[in-house]
């Protein structure tokens, strides 16, 4: 009976620290900074078909500051940028015969500046920016970034009108967890130069 109750209390405490949400790095970042989740998708609006990818960490960096800013938190940057045309060729958004030339034709950049608190387990974001650079035959319009720090109960809804933007928002702290996590995400829809085809494509980078 005594050896039962001590396995069951085990079990509990194993699974009352499984649900507390640490902040956990990908190697070589910094201990305090949360791991970096991006989902691309890439839709055909006139077919409803939808592509989905979960990029590859060689496309996300986190950059800690080099110096205590903001209170003594440490700023982090997590910057996602990766060239989009091989994703984009992989829905046939162009004709067969033009697919080889225009992989990376368009590079898509998009990132958040934000510090953590592991003391109180509380989360910032600073500001959200991001980029649209065309290379070739691809291009990029109808931009919309939102981001979101459930935590602290804000976000907002951004819409640039250039290839690139760095925007300011509202840096209250808000309670870390991995059930709401903060995010931000980058819609746009891509189109091809002397073409009638294209494609809505969206980021989402989740700490």
């Amino acid at each position: 009976m005594k050896k039962g109750l001590k396995i069951i209390l085990g079990l509990a405490i194993v699974l009352s620290f499984g649900s507390i949400s640490a902040f956990a790095a990908p190697t070589g970042t910094d201990s305090s900074a949360p791991h970096i989740t991006t989902v691309l998708t890439i839709s055909d609006p006139e077919t409803g078909q939808k592509w989905e990818w979960e990029l590859p960490e060689n496309e996300v960096k986190v950059t800690p500051s080099n110096s205590l800013l903001r209170s003594g938190n440490t700023i982090t940057e997590a910057v996602v940028s990766f060239d989009a045309g091989k994703y984009l060729n992989a829905t046939l958004l162009a004709n067969p015969s033009q697919s080889a030339t225009l992989e990376d034709d368009i590079t898509i950049k998009t990132g958040l500046t934000y510090s953590t608190n592991a003391a109180n387990n509380t989360v910032r974001i600073y500001n959200v920016f991001g980029s649209t650079t065309p290379k070739g035959l691809y291009y990029a319009e109808n931009r919309k970034v939102y981001w979101r720090n459930p935590g602290a109960s804000i976000g907002g809804t951004l819409t640039p009108t250039s290839n690139s933007w760095n925007y300011s928002v509202d840096s209250t702290a808000g309670m870390y967890s991995s059930d709401v996590p903060l995010y931000s995400l980058l819609d746009c829809r891509v189109r091809v130069s002397g073409m009638s085809n294209y494609r809505d494509l969206s980021v989402k980078c989740t700490l």
